[in-house]
Parts: C-alpha cells; structure tokens; sequence
C-alpha cells in the first residue's frame, strides 16, 4: 500500500495505518523544523536531521 501524504510505498496495512496514526499526527506540527537527510540504510525510507541527530522514524534507525 501507498501513503497518500508522503507517497511512501510497499507497506502492509498494519503499517500504512500505524505510519499515519503516529509520523503524520505526531510529526506534521515539526514539518519546517526537519531537513532532509537521505535515505535510511536499514529500510530505506527517509532519512531526517532533526535537533541535532540524523534518524528514520520509519524503522527507527539513528545515527546518533
């Protein structure tokens, strides 16, 4: 499945709803504050710097 919002790609159901509930509700407020990092190497999702630390909120990887 496919997030409408952020056009993420090839999740199960579970984790489309699980990924809106909590990166679109929690993180939509913090939009301006985050700067494009890369890709995550573990899931390659996005990768995001974020006070001071480089992290996937995807799989939860952190370069910190």
């Amino acid at each position: 499945m496919k997030c409408d919002k952020c056009c993420r790609d090839n999740l199960t159901e579970k984790e489309l709803e699980v990924h809106v509930k909590y990166w679109h509700v929690q993180n939509d407020s913090q939009q301006a504050q985050r700067i494009s990092a890369g890709v995550c190497p573990d899931c390659r999702g996005d990768l995001w710097h974020e006070n001071g630390c480089v992290s996937c909120h995807s799989c939860g990887y952190s370069k910190c």
